[in-house]
């Protein structure tokens, strides 16, 4: 659930706690507004280029050019396969 803050800004809930309350009225309340949040934010980059280009720029920006993503796992298998 964490690597995702490292290439996505702005998901600094992605933790245990916040999995563990997704299940509760607050949680559910939370996911909504989430949910209206980021579509409304997508029609509207959709709808302007040139602001989703400045959003991308801004991306690329702040990670670096020698970013390189390296997942948390490391280069060892995940402790279980549910695709197995």
């Amino acid at each position: 659930m964490g690597d995702v803050s490292w290439e996505v800004p702005g998901t600094a809930a992605h933790s245990w706690q916040a999995g563990a309350g997704g299940g509760t009225t607050i949680g559910v309340k939370g996911m909504i507004v989430a949910d209206k949040t980021l579509a409304r934010t997508a029609v509207a980059l959709f709808q302007d280029p040139a602001t989703l280009a400045a959003a991308w720029q801004e991306l690329e920006h702040q990670r670096g050019a020698d970013f390189v993503y390296r997942p948390l796992l490391g280069d060892r298998k995940p402790p279980l396969d549910y695709r197995d």
